[in-house]
């Protein structure tokens, strides 16, 4: 799809973020939360086919990083295959007391492998690396609210991927996705932020 990065921020819409952060900031919760909304709206922009969110929701990375995880659960489902053999071929020691750290590290080295290296650095490859490794800890309290999701056991973590139907998966993923891309779009008015700052003072 091309190369998906922050796009650069007008000056006048970086003023209208940065009115809306200082918004954020003086609102009490949870209205602020509504406030943070439209701070990220006005960041995007405009949503259409040519939109670099948009680009990125469909980018060959967003595929790829929904593709690790449902592939990860259906072969738990259908294979056949034992679970120490899967877990070997996610790079997971089988032995492994809490294999969750060990699996979210070997998704996202397999995910930098599968895609080209010129895709490596635009922006949805980074928010999806950021992504996969929420969305599991995501569908681990979904499934066992009662349990630290980082300290589930190799037989509750298996169970949550047994369980979880491809839906609730990509949905997961797609939501953790919109998140990342938001939080970068909005660091990058914070630094513009800083720039402007810098700016007035050195003047």
């Amino acid at each position: 799809m091309g190369s998906q990065r922050v796009a650069k921020i007008s000056e006048g819409k970086g003023r209208t973020i940065r009115a809306s952060m200082r918004a954020v900031k003086l609102t009490p919760l949870p209205e602020s939360q509504k406030v943070s909304g439209r701070v990220a709206a006005q960041a995007i922009g405009p949503v259409g086919k040519t939109s670099s969110f948009v680009q990125a929701l469909s980018s060959a990375s967003t595929k790829a990083g929904i593709k690790a995880l449902l592939d990860f659960a259906n072969e738990l489902k259908f294979s056949g295959k034992s679970e120490d053999e899967i877990l070997q071929e996610y790079g997971v020691n089988p032995k492994l007391l809490r294999p969750a750290p060990r699996f979210i590290d070997q998704a996202i080295e397999k995910l930098r492998e599968d895609l080209a290296a010129s895709s490596l650095a635009t922006e949805s490859a980074i928010a999806v690396e950021d992504a996969l490794s929420k969305s599991v800890i995501e569908l681990l309290r979904t499934y066992l609210p009662k349990a630290d999701a980082m300290k589930a056991n190799r037989d509750q973590f298996l169970q949550v991927f047994r369980k979880a139907d491809d839906r609730p998966i990509e949905n997961t993923v797609i939501k953790n996705l919109i998140t990342s891309f938001i939080n970068r779009v909005l660091d990058a008015a914070h630094r513009e932020e800083i720039k402007r700052k810098a700016a007035l003072v050195q003047s």
